[in-house]
C-alpha cells in the first residue's frame, strides 16, 4: 500500500532574503545589496491609548488603539515595482576602461520558492534596469541572487 505523500515545507520569503543577503554581502564578494521596504506608513505625534487615557482622548478608540496628531503620510523605498534588495556589482570594464572597476546598479526581486509571484510592475522594474545596463531579476534562493549578479544573466 503507497505511502500518504509528505507535503514539501513551506520555505519563507523572509528566509530566502536572509541567504541572499549573506551570499551577496559576503566579504570580497564585489557587490553589496541593500534592502528596499517600499510602502507607507502615518508619521506625527503618536499617543498610544490606554485603559487609564481611553476616556481623556473623547472619541471611539480602544486599548492598543495609536492616534497620530498633526500627521503626515511618509512613502519609502525607491517606487512600486522596485525589487526587494538594490545595490551594486563590481566589475572590471574594458577595452577603453581597462582595469578600472565600476558598479553596476543591481536588483533582486526576492521570491518564495513555491508560489512565489513576480507582479507585472516588479517585471516592468526589472526589465527597465536590465535595458539601462544594469542587473537584475527575480531570486527564490540564494545560487539564483548570485546568477543575477554575476551570472550571464
Amino acid at each position: 500500500m503507497p505511502t500518504p505523500r509528505q507535503p514539501e515545507p513551506q520555505i519563507s520569503e523572509a528566509h530566502v532574503d536572509r541567504e541572499i543577503q549573506r551570499r551577496l554581502n559576503a566579504p570580497n564578494s564585489g557587490a553589496r545589496a541593500f534592502r528596499n521596504h517600499c510602502g507607507g506608513s502615518w508619521h506625527g505625534k503618536g499617543t498610544r491609548i490606554t485603559p487609564q487615557n481611553l476616556t481623556e482622548q473623547r472619541a471611539m478608540l480602544r486599548p492598543g488603539d495609536v492616534v497620530v496628531r498633526g500627521g503626515r503620510f511618509l512613502v519609502s523605498g525607491l517606487e512600486p515595482g522596485s525589487a526587494d534588495r538594490i545595490g551594486w556589482v563590481s566589475e572590471v570594464v574594458t577595452p577603453e576602461l581597462v582595469g578600472t572597476v565600476v558598479a553596476r546598479f543591481l536588483s533582486v526581486e526576492v521570491k518564495r520558492p513555491r508560489n512565489g509571484r513576480e507582479e507585472a510592475l516588479q517585471r516592468n522594474w526589472a526589465d527597465r534596469v536590465n535595458r539601462a545596463g544594469g542587473r537584475a531579476g527575480f531570486a527564490r534562493s540564494a545560487d539564483e541572487a548570485a546568477e543575477i549578479a554575476w551570472g550571464n544573466h
